[in-house]
């Protein structure tokens, strides 16, 4: 069984809040987050004391793929971007020889709620495939 981490990146917070959670609480934890209070508070914040978008990451402690999810938008209309890190081989050198890095990183613009529940499941369910197929369109 896949055991996950989370991380909670609130605006005018300089770190993120970090703490385990089990895979069949992700999505509610997402759909549940109170993105239209911390999107709010970006509207309202010095852009000095700013510090990220709201983000979420979910993180599978195992193999290491995980999401991050950031809310972008006003606390009325918003969309997420959503950022699919893992280990993945990639060509160096012109595609002479490859290497693996670690924390590779593909991103995903303009999403809605339902969109990004169906990559949090798959990340659940471990179909890399299908966020493969989707992320890398």
């Amino acid at each position: 069984m896949s055991q996950f981490k989370q991380y909670i990146l609130e605006p005018l917070k300089p770190t993120a809040i970090e703490a385990d959670i089990s895979k069949n609480n992700i999505i509610l934890f997402f759909k549940n987050y109170d993105w239209r209070f911390f999107l709010k508070q970006l509207e309202e914040a010095n852009e000095k004391d700013i510090n990220w978008s709201p983000t979420l990451e979910f993180e599978n402690k195992e193999n290491k793929h995980s999401l991050s999810i950031s809310a972008v938008g006003s606390h009325s209309d918003y969309i997420f971007y959503i950022f699919y890190k893992r280990p993945k081989k990639v060509k160096k050198w012109f595609g002479l020889t490859e290497a693996m890095n670690k924390n590779y990183v593909s991103e995903l613009l303009d999403q809605t709620e339902e969109d990004t529940s169906k990559y949090l499941q798959a990340l659940i369910e471990g179909n890399y495939n299908y966020l493969e197929e989707k992320i890398n369109k």
